[in-house]
């Protein structure tokens, strides 16, 4: 408390520039002890992407399946307990998408035995340490699926766009700001099991000029809201 008490008299009615990186944030920044007191600005920005290394490129999909590419993490706010019991649920209720979903995992392999046991298909790698192995990655996905259920971005989100792939996320971080639902992607109103399962479901029934305007759209996305040399603009702005 006294640490607390010590920042609020440092920062009153001090003039700080805040730059934020969703809506979320920058609404909850006035809602801060420390700073809705100080005479600050606060300007949101996305994090931008060199819109030339991160684009769309076809590649074949041999098997004809729905590539869905996430981040496996143990991390409980990365939300792998929620994509698991997503597919708990379809089971449960006789849906059986084995054989319409191929899942694209980086990270952690946690979550693949539960893969095997339930006869999903899968590509795995650990970790990719280039960035154009990263792209490839995005370029290999019909859908980013983020089931985070807390986090400023992520990244991932704002990767995938700009490589033309729509997104499926529950409504929090920067997809609530700019995935729009049936556009680029589709959000998720609460963070649901049962709402998961029944997206997962509705993007494994698309058909391909569907799919392929979403992708458009992701693409759009990006290059209205993620190009990064208009973002540093914006940041050059405030030392004018």
């Amino acid at each position: 408390n006294k640490i607390l008490n010590e920042k609020i008299r440092y920062l009153f009615n001090k003039k700080i520039n805040f730059i934020t990186p969703n809506n979320i944030v920058y609404k909850n920044l006035y809602k801060s002890t420390l700073f809705n007191r100080s005479k600050h600005s606060n300007h949101k920005i996305y994090l931008g992407l060199n819109l030339n290394n991160y684009k769309p490129k076809k590649i074949k999909n041999f098997n004809n399946l729905i590539r869905i590419s996430f981040r496996s993490s143990l991390n409980p706010r990365k939300g792998n307990h929620l994509l698991i019991d997503a597919l708990n649920y379809l089971a449960s209720k006789g849906y059986n998408l084995h054989n319409k979903i191929l899942f694209n995992i980086l990270g952690d392999s946690s979550i693949l035995e539960f893969l095997r046991e339930n006869k999903y298909k899968f590509k795995f790698q650990p970790i990719i340490k280039r960035e154009k192995q990263l792209i490839k990655f995005y370029q290999e996905s019909d859908f980013f699926l983020s089931q985070s259920i807390q986090d400023l971005g992520p990244i991932m989100i704002n990767e995938s766009l700009a490589c033309g792939v729509p997104v499926i996320s529950f409504k929090i971080g920067i997809a609530k700001d700019i995935v729009k639902n049936g556009y680029n992607g589709f959000l998720i109103k609460n963070i649901s099991p049962n709402l998961l399962g029944n997206e997962l479901i509705k993007i494994s029934k698309l058909n391909q000029n569907k799919l392929n305007k979403l992708k458009a759209n992701a693409r759009q996305s990006a290059k209205k809201s993620l190009n990064i040399k208009k973002q540093v603009d914006k940041i050059l702005q405030f030392f004018k």
